[in-house]
């Protein structure tokens, strides 16, 4: 037995009204079954289209979300690229600085080193020059021509002298008095040291009972004076 189908209330309502104004209640729709399968296909299709479209949706989506996810992974490569191209450069950047670093390090060493061997050079060069300059003015005030390369550093180990930044003698003292010359002090230290000095005059040439030479004696051009004073002679001189 097929259900009764009643219409909705709304259905019918010309029909109803003429009806409810003849005084007479509307008639009962009834439905066969092939109405209720063409119904029920109806639904069934309108629910399929509805069931396909969210379908695609879904799918149109899940694209959608793919596209994404790629996009956001390459996005992500990207900035690790960035993120290693940076850190490489930074890196090759620190090791720029410190080669350049390093390298300025070794030529500051290297100029010091040169500068260091200058500075000896000019030191040796002043110290040749005021020694010959001693020597000069010793030879000039009769300093014994033998002892002559022992009395410049002994003159210098006495005399102070100074010299300006060419190397050229400036001032010099003996015994706490500034001299006038160079000149000057090799006499007075000379006059202090007059075992260094020549005398004028011959001697008997006699020799002290010991066998030592005496005063007045000759003696030879390398004579030492330490050993002179060694052997006693206070005033050694030669003809």
């Amino acid at each position: 037995m097929y259900p009764r189908i009643y219409c909705a209330p709304d259905e019918g309502a010309a029909a109803g009204g003429a009806a409810s104004a003849a005084g007479t209640a509307p008639a009962e729709k009834t439905y066969t079954q092939a109405d209720i399968d063409r119904m029920m296909g109806q639904r069934l299709a309108s629910k399929e289209k509805e069931l396909a479209a969210v379908k695609a949706e879904v799918e149109s989506s899940k694209a959608k979300l793919a596209e994404f996810d790629s996009l956001t992974t390459r996005l992500q490569a990207l900035e690790d690229e960035k993120l290693s191209a940076a850190e490489k450069a930074r890196k090759d950047a620190e090791r720029a600085a410190k080669a350049i670093a390093d390298r300025e390090a070794a030529l500051a060493k290297e100029r010091d080193e040169w500068r260091g061997k200058a500075e000896t050079a000019e030191r040796r060069r002043v110290e040749a020059n005021v020694s010959r300059e001693v020597g000069d003015a010793l030879a000039a005030a009769k300093a014994l021509p033998g002892v002559l390369k022992h009395a410049i550093p002994a003159f210098r180990s006495e005399v102070e002298i100074d010299t300006d930044e060419d190397g050229r003698i400036t001032a010099v003292r003996f015994d706490g008095v500034a001299r006038k010359d160079l000149a000057d002090a090799a006499g007075a230290w000379l006059t202090a040291n007059p075992h260094f000095q020549q005398h004028p005059g011959g001697g008997s040439g006699a020799h002290r009972p010991n066998g030592g030479p005496g005063k007045g004696a000759r003696l030879p051009d390398d004579a030492d004076p330490a050993a002179m004073l060694a052997a006693g002679l206070a005033e050694p001189i030669r003809q």
